[in-house]
């Protein structure tokens, strides 16, 4: 349980980063103001709202079904919830269109020529 936990909070932290960092500079180049703290700040608020609801669904779960060998539901619960959950942070983060973000991005590299950015 832990092991995947790790990985999907690992995969969370180290995919979304780029990912935040592309749109703060596509946001920069189409509008020209900075506002990379800002995107930052978005991405932290979600995140801190999914430990405390996580945190709370945990011990709920194993409070009202059980935590131990001789009552296990409420482990094997929070496993289903847990994997749901992994799954449909999947399926946003696959709709994400990267593609779309890059192309704007090659395309404001090719409009300013020397642009860095």
């Amino acid at each position: 349980m832990f092991a995947l936990g790790g990985l999907t909070l690992s995969t969370n932290t180290i995919l979304c980063l780029p990912v935040y960092a592309d749109l703060a500079k596509e946001e920069y180049l189409r509008t020209g103001v900075k506002r990379e703290a800002m995107f930052y700040a978005a991405r932290n608020l979600p995140v801190k709202i999914t430990i405390a609801l996580a945190g709370f669904v945990f011990n709920y779960l194993i409070s009202a079904f059980g935590r131990d060998v001789a009552d296990p539901l409420g482990v094997q619960l929070t496993l289903l919830v847990m994997g749901v959950c992994a799954l449909l942070g999947f399926f946003f983060f696959a709709a994400y269109p990267e593609n779309k973000i890059q192309a704007q991005l090659a395309q404001y590299q090719e409009d300013v020529p020397g642009n860095d950015v």
